[in-house]
């Protein structure tokens, strides 16, 4: 298939009547769909397990934490999804809650 025949069948599927669903919702139900698919892709990760630099935590740290932001940096880090999610759930966290669970500073 081509990509125009691919564009044209998508958007008569998003023009289609679904029951029940008004089109802010059915916009919202294709893009958490689309979210799901591009989650499924299997992308490089050759940097896991492999120690952060500064800067890009700080890059990490300077974005909201959306499930589009932490998707768009599994792919630019060449990280897991789990990783980059456990980066906005540490920053969080109280310094006291830090020392108690992980003394050591390790995340893994």
């Amino acid at each position: 298939m081509h990509k125009d025949a691919f564009r044209a069948r998508l958007l008569a599927l998003l023009n289609s009547d679904v029951a029940g669903l008004s089109p802010s919702e059915k916009g919202a139900l294709a893009r958490k769909a689309l979210f799901e698919y591009e989650r499924s892709i299997e992308h490089p990760e050759d940097n896991n397990h492999k120690p952060w630099t500064d800067d890009e935590l700080r890059v990490i740290l300077s974005t909201a934490p959306t499930r589009e932001n932490t998707l768009k940096l599994t792919r630019a880090f060449r990280r897991g999804y789990g990783s980059i999610e456990q980066t906005f759930r540490w920053a969080g966290q109280s310094d006291s809650h830090i020392a108690s669970v992980r003394p050591d500073d390790a995340f893994a």
